[in-house]
């Protein structure tokens, strides 16, 4: 089965959930201001419902990009960027003790 298909309906089923009456979104918010005075600070002077739409389409942009090729063609091209970058660190980087 493909995987755009279940990203789109776990996407939408999350979009439907109420939690104690609110969206997913506006229930996140509301647990993350009110799980710090820190972070209720930050967001004090924040427009929530436009907070809100812009962490809706970025998570929608990212299922979707997990949901394409381009999310396998990224992983194996930055897997194989790792692989160089470990392998051509100087030998005082990798050989010996750390302090």
């Amino acid at each position: 089965m493909e995987a755009e298909p279940l990203i789109n309906a776990s996407y939408k089923r999350v979009l439907e959930r109420k939690v104690d009456g609110q969206g997913f979104f506006s229930a996140f918010y509301e647990n993350f201001i009110d799980a710090s005075p820190d972070v209720a600070a930050k967001f004090r002077h924040t427009d929530m419902p436009q907070q809100q739409s812009m962490l809706k389409k970025a998570f929608y942009h990212l299922l979707a990009f997990y949901g394409s090729n381009n999310a396998i063609t990224s992983t194996r091209w930055r897997s194989a960027t790792t692989v160089r970058t470990w392998t051509s660190l100087p030998s005082s980087m990798t050989s010996g003790s750390r302090s």
